[in-house]
C-alpha cells in the first residue's frame, strides 16, 4: 500500500510540477507579446520613414548612377534633400539647376510637383522623437531576448511524458528496495527481541 501510494504521489508530483513550469511560461509568453508589441510600435515610424528613404535611393540609382557620387548612399541622398527642403531650394533646383534626366526621373516616381517632393521629404523626416523611440524599442527588443531565454529554462525543466514515467519508475524501484530491506530489519529486530526474552 506504502509503495502504491508512493509511486502515485510520484507521478501526481511531475504533473503538478509541470503545471507550475507551464504557468511561468504563459506568464513569461503575455509578457514577450506586450514588449514585442511595445516594442513594434516604437520602432515602426523610425523603420517606415527609413524604408521609404532607401526606396527613393533605390529609385534614383536605378536612373542615375549615384554610386560614385557624393550622394552614394541613402543617408547622404536624404541628407542634401533634407537641406534643400529646409532652405526652400528645392524649387529653385528643379528650375535651373537639376537635369533634365533628374526632372524625368522626379516625374516617374510621381513627383511632378516641388509641393509633392517636399511633402514627401517632411513626412520621411527622421524626428528626434523617431529616434529616441527606435532607440527605447532596441532596450525592449534585448530584454524581450533575456526573457525568452528564461522562458526556455523554464521549459526545458518540464518532465516530457517519458521522464515522467522514469521517474515514477525509479521511485517505484527506491521504494521496493527500501521497504524490501526495512522488512527484513523488522523482521530481525522483532526475532532479536524474541531471542532475548526468551534467554530472560
Amino acid at each position: 500500500m506504502i509503495t502504491i501510494l508512493l509511486v502515485i504521489g510520484a507521478f501526481a508530483s511531475t504533473y503538478i510540477y509541470n503545471f507550475m513550469q507551464n504557468n511561468q511560461t504563459v506568464q513569461l509568453d503575455e509578457t514577450i507579446i506586450k514588449k514585442t508589441t511595445l516594442a513594434d510600435g516604437m520602432a515602426k515610424p523610425y523603420k517606415t520613414k527609413m524604408q521609404n528613404q532607401q526606396w527613393f535611393y533605390d529609385k534614383n540609382n536605378e536612373i542615375v548612377d549615384l554610386t560614385h557620387t557624393e550622394l552614394n548612399s541613402p543617408y547622404k541622398l536624404w541628407q542634401r534633400l533634407d537641406y534643400l527642403a529646409a532652405t526652400d531650394s528645392i524649387q529653385i533646383k528643379l528650375d535651373s539647376v537639376w537635369t533634365p534626366e533628374i526632372k524625368e526621373l522626379l516625374v516617374t516616381i510621381d513627383f511632378d510637383n516641388p509641393k509633392k517632393l517636399i511633402a514627401f521629404i517632411d513626412k520621411n523626416r527622421i524626428t528626434e522623437t523617431d529616434s529616441t523611440d527606435f532607440a527605447t524599442s532596441t532596450s525592449v527588443n534585448t530584454e524581450i531576448e533575456k526573457v525568452k531565454k528564461v522562458k526556455a529554462v523554464y521549459k526545458a525543466k518540464m518532465f516530457s511524458f517519458d521522464k515522467q514515467k522514469n521517474f515514477t519508475l525509479m521511485i517505484l524501484s527506491i521504494t521496493l528496495i527500501g521497504l524490501f530491506g526495512l522488512r527484513y530489519l523488522i523482521y530481525s529486530i522483532s526475532w532479536s527481541v524474541k531471542i532475548l526474552k526468551q534467554k530472560g
